[in-house]
């Protein structure tokens, strides 16, 4: 059994590799350590994402958020892998499921 959660990615782009790796829990601690999240964001980027809570089902989630590094480095690939559907597409409602 692993101590702990680690979601390797890889820009096929540069090359570059990196691994987030969320704690355990409700609270993401995580994101204030930058060994653990994605490299080149800030606090401030994983705190932009709250506005998801505030928008509606039908709204899609990429219309919520910046499009930045983040977007493009974490929220972007993993709406694809979970919802085979990108961010600019997939609603709130989807992510409840």
């Amino acid at each position: 059994m692993l101590d702990e959660a680690i979601f390797p990615f890889m820009d096929i782009h540069t090359g570059e590799r990196w691994a987030v790796r969320p704690n355990r829990g409700r609270i993401p601690w995580w994101i204030f350590k930058g060994d653990r999240r994605v490299p080149d964001t800030r606090l401030s980027d994983y705190l932009g994402m709250a506005r998801i809570v505030g928008i509606r089902d039908d709204t899609p989630v990429g219309d919520s958020m910046r499009r930045g590094r983040l977007y493009w480095r974490l929220l972007e690939p993993m709406a694809v892998a979970a919802l085979n559907t990108s961010p600019r597409k997939a609603s709130r409602g989807c992510w409840r499921r």
